[in-house]
């Protein structure tokens, strides 16, 4: 029955459903405290992150607290998000983005935007969170202040304000020692809202906070750490922190707020929003770190190599032995859509390096040539004639554009010139046999004062269907006044 129910579970799934994880870690100073075991809550929090995406990329999620549960499976990520037979090949369903927050740092830590796990693992190795030597965290969290509230509505921001599509799963990991403490001064952006205000009650920005994840239907996920000795940090009763309290009748949420700990306000975002809390005291014997280590000292970190010690060949050094390397010579880069064949792409195009005509460009799948790995390149061509127009009549011009692979689809026109009464003007550009509307008569204003007047636009998109830019262009001006008016075209221009 179990088997049948997860069958019936995935096929049930949209083809395109997706998780989106936003893996929000606090670097504030508060985190260089050290725990019992000697380490410091940073350097255990910035190895917990590598824990976290090596779970996420597997399909499965990862609890801290419990060292013999290691990953686990989330329902909500075998709806969403399922890893196959070979989990590297469907981690563009898991997209992750991973933050940072202290002083007035509340950013993105690789890219603005999610990617795909796989690839985001690659790039977070590369920070200076962890040492390439050792393979350990650093004890570097270098922040001053805690701005949570802000980095938390910032965190949430990432989505649109509304509920996500049924066929997407939202969750944000919040790792920190709470203490907020500067979110009525941080600087904002043009437009962003502040969560905390000054001299509001505790209640009213942790209400705000609320409110940003319930909005867009946000699971809140939280690893709080303890602050040992914090008057901002009382720990509840142990029924609270069980994970069927709720069932024991232990259902305190927001009633005093404004008199709440951390605590309180985490466990009870988890518990509202259908997020998983974990308390992480001290003395908690938290779960094996994944870390930098190399076993084998062939490049690659333990939790990504599939040939840890004596194994076979593997000639350039990407983890993947020369007998399942598409490219043996050439070190996988984890990008997808191919993020385990062993080749490098590094426009995440399809194509691998080795063959990719502009490896580090994206296709556009533009005419004149969609399939060939590469942009359309830059085209454009000018004219300064001195065209003057005909009363009731219609002058054409023409220019010619020298171009391999420019595409006719993205055409914009600028033109200038001078008009006693523009009002009446309207233009046609014709190119291999295609003629559109430039512009239609009343696109300029009536001059007033019956003297001359500019006439001009630039960037004017042109609707020109697909193909190739190369060729001859030709623009037709119409005078259809019936007063005489006069006027002439100083230049003009077509480009993409």
């Amino acid at each position: 029955m179990i088997l049948v129910g997860l069958l019936a579970l995935l096929m049930a799934r949209p083809a395109d459903a997706v998780c989106k994880l936003v893996i929000n870690v606090d670097r504030t100073a508060s985190m260089m405290a050290v725990r019992d075991n000697g380490k410091t809550r940073c350097e255990t929090s910035q190895e917990q992150v590598l824990a976290i995406l090596d779970a996420y990329l597997k399909g499965l999620d990862f609890d801290i607290t419990h060292p013999e549960r290691g990953a686990i499976p989330r329902a909500e990520y075998t709806a969403n998000c399922p890893a196959g037979p070979d989990y590297m090949a469907t981690a563009g369903t898991r997209l992750v983005q991973v933050r940072e927050f202290h002083g007035d740092v509340m950013s993105p830590v690789v890219s603005a935007g999610f990617l795909p796990v796989s690839y985001v693992i690659t790039q977070v190795v590369k920070l200076n969170w962890y040492d390439s030597t050792t393979g350990r965290s650093r004890n570097n969290c270098p922040g001053p202040s805690t701005p949570l509230a802000q980095a938390m509505c910032r965190a949430a921001r990432i989505f649109p304000p509304t509920p996500p599509p049924p066929d997407e799963f939202r969750i944000v990991k919040t790792t920190t020692d709470g203490q907020e403490n500067s979110s009525t001064y941080v600087p904002v952006a043009n437009g962003e809202t502040r969560c905390r205000i000054n001299g509001e009650p505790e209640l009213e920005w942790r209400q705000r906070v609320m409110n940003e994840y319930t909005t867009r239907d946000i699971a809140a996920d939280a690893v709080l750490w303890g602050v040992g000795g914090s008057t901002s940090l009382q720990e509840p009763s142990i029924a609270a922190r069980e994970p069927d309290a709720e069932a024991h009748g232990y259902t305190e949420r927001f009633g005093s707020l404004d008199e709440s700990p951390d605590y309180l306000f985490f466990w009870s975002m988890a518990l509202s929003t259908g997020g998983l809390f974990n308390f992480v005291d001290e003395a908690t014997a938290l779960s094996p770190v994944v870390t930098l280590i190399d076993s084998d000292s062939d490049g690659i970190p333990d939790f990504r190599d599939q040939c840890v010690g004596t194994c076979a060949s593997d000639a350039d050094r990407d983890g993947i032995p020369d007998a399942n390397d598409l490219c043996p010579s050439l070190a996988e880069d984890g990008r997808i859509p191919n993020s385990a064949d062993g080749c490098p792409d590094s426009d995440s195009d399809g194509a691998h390096n080795g063959v990719d005509l502009c490896p580090n460009a994206l296709e556009d799948s533009l005419e004149p040539f969609p399939n060939d790995n590469c942009p359309a390149e830059r085209w454009s061509a000018t004219s300064t004639l001195g065209l003057q127009t005909i009363n009731n009549a219609t002058v054409c011009t023409h220019l010619n554009v020298n171009s391999r692979t420019g595409a006719a689809s993205l055409a914009k026109l600028d033109i200038s010139g001078d008009h006693q009464n523009g009002f009446w003007l309207r233009g046609t550009l014709m190119h291999n046999g295609t003629t559109v509307m430039a512009f239609p008569a009343g696109t300029f204003s009536p001059n007033p004062t019956g003297g001359p007047g500019r006439f001009q636009f630039f960037n004017r998109q042109m609707a020109m269907p697909p193909g190739a830019a190369s060729g001859t262009w030709t623009l037709c001006l119409t005078d259809s006044n019936p007063y005489g008016y006069i006027g002439i075209l100083w230049n003009w221009s077509v480009h993409d």
